[in-house]
């Protein structure tokens, strides 16, 4: 938002704050239509006057060289200068966005291992869509469920070093590994050479369990992993939460197609639906954190970069 009579430095900005209210609301899914639907929803609930005047500085854009979608989105920032105007325009924007998120089904249904494992005897596990963790997505979980889930897949984890290795040497094997990502270098590089030490000694095949080839599914670390990133975010105050999500404003995805989307755009999706039902939990006014978000991300970049690194939102 610019006061009147400044030049208008991050037009592009203001499609990003209607564009991510989808995301806040729906996770994906944004029709073609959403951002002409905000104007033309905020123009119904304009005066007659109200309307005059913003029909008048679309026109004035236009005059300027200035394409109609965006004529009318900075007519929209111009409105946004006062109480009533924002008002207007945020209950466009929670009218305009999408009911329900759409489920996410599994690529691929979990094989169960029917078959025991039997001591010394190594087994293939049965696989499951990378995006899911016992047959459910995790970018469909809260942090409560990934922080089981992660839990969970951490004790599989160690009962197959114990199943390849052995009690004794699979309980020392996790603990050099552990050791292997310390921040102590020298810690780290002892712990890396016996952990090649074992590792020498063992078939290709067991090598593969070890390291989770050939399973799919989600791993105890990516499932840590996610739930930390679901649990990032500040809930103390509207602003803070806006302010906390400025960098998922560029990781954003540039279609609604999930199954294309990385695993980083898959995550930023996760986010922002997490933010969703935290500031709804918190009673938070959805749309201005939606707004704060976009402003705080814009301000990392000047203006020409703000509009690209946020491109991605006015695509979709």
């Amino acid at each position: 938002r610019h006061a009147r009579g400044e030049e208008f430095q991050l037009d592009p900005i203001s499609k990003e704050v209607f564009a991510i209210g989808f995301v806040m609301g729906a996770g994906m899914g944004l029709g073609g239509d959403v951002i002409s639907g905000i104007v033309n929803t905020s123009k119904d609930g304009m005066s007659a006057q109200q309307r005059r005047e913003f029909d008048e500085s679309i026109a004035r854009f236009k005059e300027e060289g200035i394409n109609q979608s965006e004529s009318e989105l900075r007519a929209l920032d111009e409105f946004m200068q006062t109480s009533e105007g924002e008002k207007i325009v945020n209950e466009a924007i929670e009218e305009n966005r999408p009911e329900e998120i759409p489920t996410i089904e599994p690529e691929v249904a979990p094989t169960p291992i029917t078959e025991p494992v039997v001591a010394g005897e190594v087994t293939q596990l049965g696989r499951i869509s990378p995006d899911t963790f016992k047959g459910r997505n995790i970018f469909e979980m809260t942090p409560e469920e990934l922080d089981v889930a992660a839990k969970q897949a951490l004790k599989e984890e160690k009962d197959v070093d114990t199943e390849v290795l052995g009690e004794e040497l699979g309980a020392r094997y996790d603990k050099l590994l552990k050791t292997a990502d310390s921040s102590n270098i020298d810690r780290a590089d002892v712990a890396q050479a016996e952990i090649d030490k074992i590792e020498a000694t063992l078939t290709n095949e067991q090598l593969d369990r070890l390291s989770g080839i050939g399973e799919a599914g989600a791993s105890a670390e990516e499932l840590a992993d996610l739930r930390n990133q679901l649990n990032d975010i500040d809930i103390e105050s509207e602003q803070e939460m806006g302010e906390s999500l400025k960098f998922i404003m560029t990781k954003l995805p540039s279609h609604t197609d999930f199954s294309k989307m990385t695993n980083v755009e898959k995550t930023s999706v996760a986010v922002l639906r997490n933010a969703n039902n935290l500031a709804k939990e918190l009673g938070f006014d959805t749309a201005r954190v939606t707004n704060i978000a976009i402003k705080a991300s814009a301000r990392r970049f000047s203006p020409s970069d703000a509009e690209f690194m946020l491109r991605n939102i006015k695509q979709l």
